[in-house]
């Protein structure tokens, strides 16, 4: 059978299996950032700059059954990369979950050493963070 795609917004695009043993979702965002200066005396041009401060591309999904699922995160905004480290790779890695209790994850990730770390800058209720 034809696998089923799923399309929605906030979500991306779902592309899965029939049985489930196999998907593939994926998703984008941008995140944009506008300045302007004023000079009300005149004293100075008016400027204005916007840049894209994000743009990030998410793949994730599972693998030969729910209990093996992969997550990679690309990033193609210059301000959202490290400035010695131009790698687009921000996250990758593989989740098993074959045994209950018990969860193994391989690969390139932000080390939940805070919440404050681990918060996606999409999932965060204020601008900045502290």
């Amino acid at each position: 059978p034809p696998p089923v795609v799923d399309v929605g917004l906030g979500r991306g695009v779902t592309i899965r299996s029939v049985d489930d043993s196999a998907s593939l979702n994926i998703r984008a965002r941008i995140q944009t950032r506008a300045t302007v200066v004023d000079n009300p005396r005149d004293t100075a041009p008016d400027t204005s700059e916007t840049l894209i401060r994000r743009a990030r591309l998410v793949f994730q999904g599972n693998a030969m059954g729910p209990s093996l699922t992969y997550y990679v995160q690309l990033s193609f905004a210059n301000l959202d990369n490290e400035a010695d480290l131009r790698l687009p790779l921000r996250d990758a890695y593989v989740t098993w979950s074959g045994r209950r209790g018990l969860n193994l994850r391989v690969g390139q990730m932000t080390v939940p050493f805070s919440r404050q770390r681990v918060v996606s800058s999409s999932a965060l209720q204020m601008v900045d963070r502290s």
